[in-house]
Formats: structure tokens, sequence, C-alpha cells
């Protein structure tokens, strides 16, 4: 998960530092709570990257090193020849 916030949320943050900010806290809150405030975090930080007009994910995708699974179900707010297309 490091790695992909890792590439998903760089654009967001202007500085490499607040990313492993976040990510420390993230590790160490791992209780009901901590996990409700990391989804928090995580769905700003989510929103603060895709509003970006040049935002685009699919030339990072290529650089990730680490097997990947990419999973589509019958409710996702990702259309299926969007999950195609990154696969």
């Amino acid at each position: 998960m490091t790695a992909y916030y890792r590439i998903h949320f760089q654009a967001a943050l202007a500085r490499r530092e607040d990313y492993e900010t976040i990510i420390a806290r993230l590790r160490a809150s791992f209780t009901k709570e901590g996990i409700l405030k990391s989804r928090a975090i995580e769905a700003r930080l989510m929103n603060d990257s895709w509003s970006l007009l040049d935002y685009d994910l699919f030339p990072k995708l290529s650089s990730l090193r680490i097997p990947t699974l990419i999973i589509s179900g019958d409710h996702e707010f990702i259309p299926v020849a969007t999950a195609e297309h990154i696969t």
C-alpha cells in the first residue's frame, strides 16, 4: 500500500516529507479510530489528486515494481473498461 500511495498521492503533496509524515501516522494508528481517520485522509488525498486538471495516473502505473492485482466488481465507481485498460 505504501508504494501505491507514494505513486498515487505524489501529485497532491508538494513536499515528500509531507507524504512520509502521513504514512508514518497511518502506520502508528492501526485502531478502529485510526483506520477511520486514515480513510478520511485517503479520501481527501484522492479528491485533491483527481481534481487536478492534468492528473493522469496511467503513465505512473508502469513504474510499479510489485505484483499487482486489478479487481473490478459490480458496484465499482471505476468502469470495467478502465479496469481493463489498467490491466
